[in-house]
């Protein structure tokens, strides 16, 4: 029991770490910006090269992960632990592309095709793994699986950060109240996806990075891309997510296991 409270404030401190130093402004920056730790700290090939900042912040996200990992587990076991081995690479990436056809079908009637590498690492891919190593594999993962913690109890915290880093796809309180709702639910659907393949994180990781692509690679609209959409994308989105719960709920009833909610 002690082991396990010990377990517990040690994957708390870690996530709130992360947060101060990757997330939280605590510095002046230019024109009254917040600036975080990570930025303050951040080498100056950035700044003459500002579309990569967000990997020198994925960089600091992950060594704290790391260090905090190898607290409460081996340290040759932290990528099993938070759900990136490779073995389960290929299956996490053919389920993710699989399940995202439809959204690439409604994307590509209601916008236009725009391809560029670089849009596409980074409005989609980046995304797709930074967030659901930062938010699902950790914290939720070790409170969840290692911590034994209620589902929900594990994901309320980095569900409710998750939600409000999306703020900024908003543009007025209605809409932000969506994106909210939205990004909620995406964080829900993300963890409960990572229990039931049996915590491979490439699964969500995969249908993280796809949905962001169709619309990275099919904007929609005068703000190219939103949590919300509209009618025809959100087609595609509803028919995706149904396909997800559908095949997942398949998976269960094959290994027989026991619901996770």
């Amino acid at each position: 029991m002690k082991k396990n409270v010990i377990t517990v404030i040690i994957i708390l401190i870690g996530f709130l770490l992360l947060q101060i130093v990757c997330n939280i402004g605590l510095f002046d920056g230019p024109e009254g910006s917040g600036y975080t730790l990570a930025a303050l700290i951040r080498p100056a090939f950035f700044e003459e090269y500002p579309e990569y900042k967000p990997l020198w912040r994925g960089l600091m996200a992950f060594i704290i992960i790391a260090a905090t990992m190898a607290l409460i587990c081996p340290v040759r076991k932290i990528w099993s632990e938070l759900g990136l081995g490779m073995k389960g690479f290929l299956k996490g990436w053919g389920i993710g592309i699989a399940l995202c056809i439809p959204m690439f079908v409604t994307n590509a009637i209601a916008g236009q095709f725009v391809f560029s590498w670089k849009t596409l690492f980074f409005s989609a891919l980046w995304p797709g793994f930074f967030e659901e190593v930062t938010f699902r594999a950790f914290p939720f993962g070790p409170l969840y699986r290692r911590c034994k913690w209620n589902f929900f109890l594990a994901i309320i915290a980095p569900t409710i950060v998750f939600a409000s880093g999306h703020l900024y796809q908003s543009h007025d309180f209605i809409s932000g109240l969506l994106t909210v709702a939205v990004t909620g639910i995406g964080a829900l659907l993300f963890a409960w996806l990572y229990v039931e393949w049996d915590f491979n994180l490439w699964v969500p990781i995969a249908l993280h990075a796809m949905m962001d692509a169709a619309w990275s690679l099919f904007p929609v609209g005068d703000e190219s891309y939103g949590a919300t959409g509209n009618t025809i994308t959100n087609v595609g989105r509803a028919i995706t997510i149904v396909l997800t719960i559908a095949l997942t709920l398949w998976h269960r009833h094959n290994k027989k296991k026991n619901a996770v909610v």
